[in-house]
């Protein structure tokens, strides 16, 4: 350091004065820089000295940029004294536990290098910030533990993870991020040529994380194209919150640490409250994001510099008004595209005063989205003439049609007479409405009617009151009311009462308006959903195939109802049981609202969740799970992470039945029980919404083999449906056999039959007899039937569904109809018919998870009946690999898996191995008596588990083990388990004493009677 600076004593507020001037000085030729000096305002005059004794030292060109090279650093007792020896990042070198690989770019403060951790806790690679300025480890402490605090609340996949911060042991600080492979946003979409819808939709991804950070009270404060990478499959990914700061009612305030290292912003995307120094707020990103939609729609940034200084640049962002985009915009079809709205918008957020700005970013957010859809923008001042000409940009090809007509009124009447009238029309609507509203409000306050105070319901019952007599003159407007009014009172699961208004607005449509006229179409599509609702599917059919004919029919139909009317056919078919037609109607709901509402409008998301839920239908679990993930991550970015939205809800649903779908039951599980958890906080325990969540979670836990837990669930789920619907519904309908199969599957046969007959019966009513799901209910009824010992009933239910199960199956149907009719043969003691039939089931149940489960269930069937013959030789090596199988596929101890431990303990009482065969039998009297030790599964194991301590000496557990059995067997459905109950009661009443010899007899002649 030259001997000019070596006192350089000088405050960080005199420092940034001084080098603004500085900067502003450099600009100008050598020779006018005295003269500008003695022009400086007395408030300057006192940097004069120091001023000059800088540019004695600079020429210009290279020897200035050498001059701000070398000028020094403020000391003040925060900063260290000296940087670390070894302070050159390279390949190799180790920072704390990361070694570093290579250099990923640099900023003013900070390099950024690829590397990855050399202590082999983790292989992650990271994008580990160094960062340039030495402080004392009190200082770096308080900064690190800011940002951690920061990015640990920040968990959204449009932002990169903070995954670790700390100081190395030469002082280095480091920040180890999420590495994302990326382009910066604009080079991605000049390297892609990507025209501006593509471009508005990228920042819409940017506008989601950034309105995630705000929630969480975080404000970025350095929003630029460096700091926004775009991966290959065009996912944004936000990076650097490293000086974020948290905010304090509303506005972040500066630290110590930030008066004495100074602003850290970019002076390019700064908005002025930050050129000024004062608090920021979440405004400040607001207008970053208007500085970066104005450099990606127009290709140059909002300020046209002449010297291009800091200090001019600093200038123009508090004073200069920026030209409009389509006025710096390359070329013609460009300024086209952006005059208008997009000027309206991206000059809304660039307001010099942050209260003049878009609110949130939400709202910024909002707006683009409503220009991507073709409406009205908010930002645009609201005058007939605009909404008139949006109207035009959206329906171009109807009003084309009526051009003469148009021509003939602007000519004859006048251009200001028809805008005037527009005006009026809409501005007496919009009073008519607000006086409406207002009228309802009035009646339902009890100070006003000194009645009590009115519910939800009451008020839109009154409201389908009032709307026949007040717009009796009106039926467009009063169609539309009825129809909102009808859907709220659907939605509040008022089915006779809506459908009671839904029909009247139908009618009143059919009277008053042409058929495709779009509030008679979109009425037909309520309709639908009201007989979907409750189980009406040829009406519902007809309803949707109507309205989409009218829809298909006008070319400037609300894209809003084309979606929702294939997303509604898509569920109307999987009702039906049409699989491939629901996996069709739901792709072309996803690519109409992507091509005509943007991937971040809230139709796309939940289209997209339904385009999940049909693969998952279709029997394409794979798909199913591909399409759900992200799904998912879209509706919870779409409602900014609000996991208490009802779509978000939906959403969460769907994935946790795909994880389950594709074997990750546990965590399927985990994400449909915290969806429960947020329905329950939304609505109440006792929403509807909660039932059905509960009634699909037991479903999920019958296939994890989770059987207590899918009980309580089922249970939950039949209960809150009979609060809410009639018992003739189709909703009540799937929460009794849920709770139904649930039963089934914990062998309470006698509970579970009622529940699936009466879910038979209104399935059947629903659907026809030849429905799949009418045929699944059939089978889970024959096998619960067969568990309550009417096995002829069993039998004949089977012969009934047979037709359905037949060669031309679905696989899994068929499977379980073989292994349901093979169940009931070895339980009846047909062990050759058992046995062919399981094998039949297992040739049946085809590949994937669900096929090998299937497979493994049946293999158990065929060891219990090799067992039951004596044929421990055949029974050990199937029993053992269905076992395996079973232990990968379900997580719980499932009672298949009981059934496998007591099969391989008898087979091993009957090999004379006792010891392992105690271990086997205690295992299945266990999970029998912790699920119901009344149960007649645990009076037989415990018969067995009896039999073989006896053998080893236990007589006092063997006592006691006969005792229960001959209790529970003696009142057993099952016609055998008579004679198991009888040897039961006998070994009881010589158990004591008998000796081994005594209890090997009796289980060989259970064995024996068996066979037999």
């Amino acid at each position: 350091m030259s001997q000019t600076f070596a006192h350089f004593e000088i405050t960080p507020a005199d420092w940034a004065a001084l080098r603004a001037l500085l900067d502003e000085a450099l600009a100008l030729p050598a020779a006018e820089r005295e003269r500008w000096l003695d022009a400086l305002p007395p408030s300057d005059q006192r940097h004069a000295v120091r001023l000059r004794r800088l540019l004695a030292h600079a020429n210009g060109g290279a020897d200035a940029e050498r001059l701000l090279q070398t000028l020094p650093k403020i000391e003040t007792g925060d900063f260290a004294t000296q940087p670390p020896a070894d302070d050159a990042a390279a390949p190799g070198r180790t920072i704390g536990p990361y070694r570093l690989l290579r250099p990923l770019g640099e900023g003013g403060m900070v390099e950024v290098w690829l590397a990855e951790r050399s202590d082999l806790l983790q292989r992650r690679q990271v994008a580990l910030k160094l960062p340039r300025v030495f402080l004392q480890r009190s200082v770096w402490s308080e900064r690190l533990a800011r940002e951690r605090e920061i990015l640990a609340t920040l968990e959204h996949p449009n932002i990169a993870r903070l995954y670790d911060a700390g100081v190395a042991a030469d002082g280095q600080p480091y920040l180890a991020l999420e590495f994302v492979e990326g382009r910066r946003i604009d080079e991605h979409c000049r390297e892609r040529a990507l025209d501006v819808r593509a471009r508005l939709r990228l920042v819409l991804q940017v506008a989601q994380a950034v309105a995630h950070a705000h929630a969480k009270l975080v404000v970025h404060r350095d929003l630029k194209p460096s700091n926004i990478l775009v991966t290959a499959d065009g996912q944004v990914r936000l990076l650097d919150f490293g000086i974020a700061k948290l905010l304090d009612r509303g506005s972040a305030e500066e630290s110590a640490l930030t008066r004495e290292t100074g602003r850290a912003l970019t002076p390019d995307y700064a908005a002025p409250e930050q050129i000024r120094g004062e608090p920021i707020g979440t405004a400040a990103d607001i207008y970053s994001l208007g500085v970066l939609l104005y450099e990606l729609l127009a290709g140059e940034r909002p300020y046209r510099l002449k010297r291009g200084t800091r200090a001019e640049l600093e200038e123009s962002i508090l004073h200069a008004e920026p030209l409009r985009p389509s006025d710096v915009a390359a070329d013609a079809r460009l300024r086209r595209e952006l005059r208008g709205d997009l000027d309206t918008i991206v000059l809304k957020a660039l307001k010099k005063a942050p209260s003049e700005r878009y609110a949130t970013v939400e709202a910024l957010a909002a707006d683009v989205e409503r220009y991507l859809a073709g409406r009205p923008v908010l930002a645009h001042p609201d005058g007939a003439w605009y909404r008139t000409r949006r109207f035009v940009g959206r329906h171009i090809l109807a009003v084309g049609a009526a051009g003469a007509v148009l021509v003939a009124v602007v000519a004859g009447a006048g251009m200001a007479a028809w805008q005037a009238a527009i005006a009026r029309a809409e501005q007496a609507k919009a009073e008519e409405v607000k006086d409406f509203i207002a009228s309802i409000l009035r009646d339902a306050d009890p100070w006003t009617t000194g009645v009590r105070a009115s519910t939800v319901v009451d008020m839109l019952r009154h409201a389908t009151q009032q709307i026949d007599t007040t717009f009796a003159r009106r039926p467009e407007l009063q169609v539309e009311l009825l129809d909102i009014v009808g859907m709220s009172l659907l939605h509040r699961q008022e089915y006779e009462l809506a459908e009671t208004v839904l029909a009247h607005s139908a009618a009143t449509a059919r009277l008053h308006l042409q058929p495709d006229h779009p509030q008679a179409a979109r009425g037909r599509i309520y309709m639908a959903e009201m007989h979907l609702e409750r189980g009406r599917f040829k009406q519902a059919r007809a309803d949707l195939e109507s309205a989409l004919a009218a829809l298909r029919g006008r070319r400037n139909a609300d894209p809003r109802d084309i979606v929702t009317a294939w997303w509604d056919l898509s569920a109307l078919a999987i009702d039906e049981g049409r699989y491939d037609e629901a996996l069709a109607a739901a792709s072309r709901a996803r690519q109409h609202a992507l091509d005509r509402l943007g991937e971040r409008h809230r139709l796309t998301a939940g289209a997209s969740v339904n385009l999940a839920l049909a693969y998952l239908y279709a029997g394409k679990a794979d798909e199913a799970l591909r399409a759900a993930e992200p799904a998912h991550r879209l509706t919870v970015d779409v409602h900014a992470g609000a996991s208490t939205h009802p779509q978000v809800i939906e959403a969460a649903e769907v994935y946790g039945r795909t994880l389950a779908a594709n074997g990750q039951f546990v965590r399927g599980a985990e994400v449909l029980q915290r969806a429960k958890a947020d329905a329950a906080e939304a609505a109440g325990a006792s929403a509807l919404v909660v039932g059905n969540l509960a009634w699909k979670l037991a479903a999920l836990q019958v296939e994890a083999g989770e059987t207590a837990q899918a009980l309580v669930h089922g249970s939950e789920a039949l209960r809150i449906s009979s609060s809410h619907h009639a018992a003739d519904t189709i909703h009540h309908a799937r929460a009794q056999r849920a709770y139904g199969r649930a039963l089934v599957a914990a062998r309470a046969g006698a509970q579970a039959e009622p529940l699936l007959a009466d879910a038979l019966r209104t399935h059947a009513a629903a659907m026809g007899a030849k429905h799949p799901d009418v045929s699944a209910i059939r089978v889970e009824r024959a096998l619960s039937l067969a568990y309550a010992g009417r096995l002829a009933e069993a039998q004949r239910e089977l012969e009934a569904v047979a037709p359905q199960a037949g060669d031309g199956a679905a696989p899994l149907l068929r499977a379980r109809t073989l292994y349901v009719l093979g169940v009931v043969k070895r339980l009846a003691r047909d062990d050759e018919g058992a046995l062919r039939l399981q094998q039949q089931a297992q040739d049946a149940a085809g590949s994937g998870r669900a096929g090998r489960l299937a497979i493994a269930r049946a293999a158990v069937e065929q060891g219990l009946v090799h067992v039951a013959r004596g044929r421990a030789d055949l029974a050990s090596p199937v029993l053992e690999r269905a076992l395996a199988q079973l232990q990968e596929l379900q997580p719980g101890a499932s009672p298949e898996r009981a059934d496998a431990w007591l099969g391989l303990g008898r087979a091993r009482l009957q090999q004379r191995k006792h010891v392992e065969a105690r271990q086997w039998l205690d295992q299945a009297a266990r999970f029998w008596r912790e699920l119901d030790p009344q149960h007649r599964w645990a009076g037989e194991a415990a018969y067995w588990l009896a039999g073989c301590d006896a053998v080893l000496g236990r007589h006092a557990d063997a006592h006691a083990a006969y005792a229960r059995a001959a209790d529970t067997l003696q009142r057993s459905p099952i016609p055998a388990d008579a004679d198991l109950a009888k040897l039961a009661r006998g070994a009881l009443s010589t158990s004591a004493g008998s000796g081994p010899a005594r209890a090997t007899g009796a289980a060989d002649a259970a064995t024996r009677a068996r066979a037999s």
